[in-house]
Parts: C-alpha cells; structure tokens; sequence
C-alpha cells in the first residue's frame, strides 16, 4: 500500500502497524536513514586532505587486488 506518508520514518512505522511490508519508498528512506546514522559519509573528503600515494603502496595495493581477484575467480568458478 501507498501512503501519502511513504518515505517518512511515518510511513514506515503506518506499514509496520498495518501488518504490511514498507513499500519501496520506505524501504529505501530506511535504508538511508540508518546508513546516516552509521556516519558513512555522503561524499569523500577532497583528493588534497588525502597523502600522496609511494610507489611501495602503490605495488601492495595492486598486490591485495590481484590477489581479491583471483580469491573471487576462485569462489565463482
């Protein structure tokens, strides 16, 4: 059911009363809601707040991806 309340915290709960699944409206709100609530940021801070990346780094970040990759031909093969 669609409620002019959906994607509200409201409307999520009128669901819940009613004995219903959120619609996808609520669900997504939720969602974002509670990934709020987590402290993930929107947005990443600006390339300059970030170190230059060495070359050693560089090298074992290519390494730890290669090796993910493999891991994940491995589980899907």
């Amino acid at each position: 059911m669609i409620r002019e309340a959906c994607g509200t915290f409201t409307g999520l709960k009128l669901h819940q009363a009613s004995g219903e699944r959120p619609c996808s409206e609520c669900q997504r709100r939720e969602d974002i809601r509670l990934a709020e609530h987590e402290g993930i940021p929107r947005r990443l801070p600006p390339a300059a707040a970030w170190p230059p990346v060495t070359p050693e780094q560089a090298q074992r970040n290519r390494d730890a991806l290669a090796e993910a990759l493999r891991e994940n031909a491995r589980r899907t093969a």
